[in-house]
């Protein structure tokens, strides 16, 4: 997961699921928003969406 290379430390389950998770949260509360693309999964802004 590219995000997860961006932190410091061992790349964990762990944190790969907390960071997915994340993720979701903040999709639920609008901020985010996801699409997927043969296979892999793309995060943006919410806003950015909206003037796109």
């Amino acid at each position: 997961m590219q995000i997860a290379n961006q932190f410091t430390g061992k790349n964990t389950q762990k944190k790969l699921d907390a960071i997915a998770e994340n993720l979701d949260r903040l999709e639920w509360f609008g901020i985010l928003i996801h699409r997927d693309d043969t296979g892999i999964t793309y995060w943006q802004y919410a806003e950015l969406q909206q003037t796109a």
